[in-house]
């Protein structure tokens, strides 16, 4: 039951996500962080990217602070999210670290794909 209410809570997440409605993201997460369920990585992933959509970096990289405060790892995909975000607002110095280090992650094992693609589109390499 509660894997179930959290697929949907998360879903309604992502859409706003999408929205740019940080403020309603921002309030149904502090709601699954109140009442539960707990929130996991997707639900920290939407607020990321919600974060991200507006131009906010920094709240970005807090909510990543947070998540590993709460012992999750971030997928590439919130990486990259904040990837892009870094790269959007023009902080390309913080983005060249950001990827070299999600280029060493994961055991050895190099998970650039989506990544590079991010750089080489956001910053006009083809």
């Amino acid at each position: 039951e509660r894997k179930r209410k959290l697929k949907i809570i998360n879903a309604e997440l992502a859409q706003l996500a999408r929205a740019k409605e940080l403020a309603k993201v921002q309030k149904i997460f502090r709601r699954l962080v109140s009442r539960g369920p707990a929130p996991d990585h997707h639900s920290y992933g939407s607020l990321i990217n919600a974060f991200v959509r507006v131009g906010d970096v920094q709240g970005a990289e807090q909510c990543l602070v947070d998540m590993h405060a709460q012992g999750m790892q971030p997928g590439i995909v919130v990486l990259t999210t904040i990837l892009r975000g870094l790269c959007e607002v023009g902080n390309m110095d913080k983005a060249a670290k950001l990827f070299a280090s999600i280029c060493v992650c994961k055991e050895g094992k190099i998970p650039i794909y989506r990544s590079s693609a991010t750089v080489k589109c956001l910053c006009g390499f083809s």
